[in-house]
């Protein structure tokens, strides 16, 4: 696989690959750098595919934030025999525009990072590569999407996360309780009309097979805690993440009936919008902070989350601000005194006779001046 970087920027490094036994290397060539995966045991070419080359673009694709692709794919059966290139939709690929405004410093994509990553990409059975990439779909599919993958991340990150709700509880225990249950279900049943006992068991059976693992709002809970407690900026702005990632799971997968009454179609979209748009970047947060950041020593500086936020956050902003409703024709004010690195400020906030939020404005000073400006910012929104 080509390497996306300059010709012999990186020649002659290697690195082993977990503890497989193989090996990642780089060489030099006059079309520029081969990225050269030598396994420890023979594999076959889809197993090859789906580790190293799909591994290496997920890590690629999260780390600098644009698309890749493999631009030369080939492979050898024995050791000095000749190189036979790999034809298909994910071997052969024109090269991409490199785009230079990445996330993080491309430099910091080493060959050792490339071959610690593989494989602990390998025990996310491919959920990373879902997570690095954009999803080009309706909003509903991509709510679904992205719900689903926090649940699946979560399952295979369970050395991080506690799967259990008893951990320490025994099997036979917890067995035991499944059991009684389904008995005394079958026993209430028993005698009573229009129930079948044998039903009712199965239907109990089913209901309580898991009743030891970890809710789904928990397992929201884990993620948003551990991503926001390095990269607070990823959620600061919205509220109860968690519980409005499993609510728009629950209304995903379970295809629950909307009440148009009680919540409009409108304020209904732009739920669904916030959490499409912000769940991909606590994902890759959750991915980038385990194997690249925090795990691999990669210092995350409030700099580089500043840059993010600007990049990112004025794309977000005009989306939500073009979608949401008309506010109401009667507004309050709200005032709010916060200390800001001991120094007083003053917080504004403007809300409808809806209590949808209009706008709000941090200041330092509370005169004509700051309100007129607070209002001229207010009018806006109205307009």
């Amino acid at each position: 696989m080509k390497c996306p970087d300059t010709p012999g920027r990186f020649s002659g490094e290697s690195s082993g690959v977990g503890s497989y036994g193989s090996k990642l290397s780089v060489e030099a060539s006059e079309e520029g750098n081969w990225l050269l995966y030598t396994p420890a045991t023979p594999a076959t070419l889809r197993r090859l595919e789906s580790m190293v080359v799909l591994g290496c673009l997920a890590l690629a694709e999260l780390a600098l934030d644009q698309d890749f692709a493999a631009r030369d794919t080939h492979v050898r059966i024995n050791d000095g025999g000749p190189w036979l290139t790999v034809h298909g939709p994910g071997a052969n690929n024109p090269p991409n525009e490199f785009d230079y405004d990445t996330l993080l410093v491309p430099k910091e994509l080493t060959v050792e990072r490339f071959a610690k990553w593989i494989p602990f990409n390998d025990t996310l059975d491919g959920l990373g590569s879902v997570a690095a990439r954009p999803i080009e779909a309706p909003l509903q599919t991509q709510v679904l999407v992205v719900t689903s993958l926090v649940e699946g991340l979560h399952r295979r990150l369970d050395k991080i996360f506690e799967q259990s709700k008893f951990p320490n509880a025994s099997k036979s225990a917890l067995g035991g309780i499944e059991q009684a249950a389904r008995r005394a279900a079958r026993v209430k049943a028993e005698g009573k009309r229009n129930l079948d006992p044998q039903q009712v068991h199965e239907a109990v059976m089913h209901a309580v097979s898991h009743f030891e693992q970890v809710d789904y709002v928990e397992r929201a809970k884990d993620v948003v805690k551990k991503v926001c407690g390095v990269l607070p900026e990823i959620a600061e702005s919205v509220a109860d993440l968690p519980e409005r990632i499993t609510k728009a799971r629950n209304e995903m997968a379970h295809q629950l009936l909307l009440n148009e009454e009680t919540e409009p179609l409108e304020i209904r979209y732009l739920r669904w919008l916030v959490v499409a748009s912000v769940t991909p970047w606590l994902l890759r947060g959750l991915l980038l902070l385990e194997e690249l950041l925090l795990a691999r020593g990669v210092v995350v500086t409030y700099e580089t989350i500043r840059s993010w936020c600007a990049k990112f956050g004025p794309d977000y902003a005009n989306q939500l601000r073009g979608r949401r409703p008309r506010p109401g024709d009667k507004w309050h004010l709200d005032e709010v005194f916060v200390k800001i690195n001991g120094t007083t400020h003053y917080l504004w906030r403007a809300v409808d006779q809806h209590g949808d939020v209009l706008d709000i404005l941090v200041q330092s000073r509370r005169n004509a001046v700051a309100a007129k400006r607070f209002f001229r910012c207010v009018q806006r929104v109205g307009d």
